[in-house]
């Protein structure tokens, strides 16, 4: 017949079709469950490398968050590690331990006034440093008053000495008109 084999009606199925079929069905069916598992496969990785992205960009931020917290309140011996990264967050731990070191070093400064020692200097960082200016100017007027003090210190000490031979010649004076 027409479309089909000899001796067999056209639409019969045959071995060779019935095989065919089977064949196609069983490609199907592992196509689909290669399907599934590539989708399942790349969907899992997925997940897993968006955790440990986010992991690795949320660990620091919150590091770096709690050591500001803790240098709000005065505490400035924290040391944030990420210096070594290459990205934003790298640049933030380098930017947060700089500013740890020079309010450390302007704490030295403080304490060497607050010790007495006017020789102490500051130099700004930027002509925009506020707060390296306030000390260079609270620096040099505490120099400034300093020497006005001793300055009055010495001439107290100068009239002092100069009443205290006066009141000796005059003592000696009336000693010597006692004695007459």
């Amino acid at each position: 017949g027409a479309g089909g084999t000899i001796g067999t009606p056209a639409g019969a199925p045959t071995a060779l079709g019935a095989k065919a079929v089977g064949r196609a069905g069983r490609c199907h069916a592992v196509a689909r469950g290669s399907t599934w598992a590539l989708v399942s496969g790349g969907t899992l990785l997925g997940l897993v490398v968006s955790f440990r992205l986010s992991r690795s960009l949320a660990q620091p931020i919150v590091r770096m968050a709690q050591s500001m917290s803790r240098a709000a309140k005065g505490d400035l011996s924290d040391v944030v590690e990420f210096d070594s990264r290459t990205d934003e967050l790298g640049e933030l731990s380098r930017s947060i331990n700089g500013t740890y070191a020079y309010l450390q070093q302007m704490s030295s400064v403080a304490k060497n006034l607050a010790d007495g020692d006017l020789r102490t200097r500051v130099t700004p960082r930027s002509d925009r440093d506020s707060f390296g200016q306030a000390f260079v100017a609270m620096i040099d007027k505490l120099s400034q008053v300093s020497g006005e003090v001793s300055s009055g210190a010495m001439a107290l000490s100068g009239a002092s000495n100069q009443v205290a031979w006066s009141s000796q010649t005059l003592s000696q004076g009336t000693s010597a008109q006692a004695a007459s």
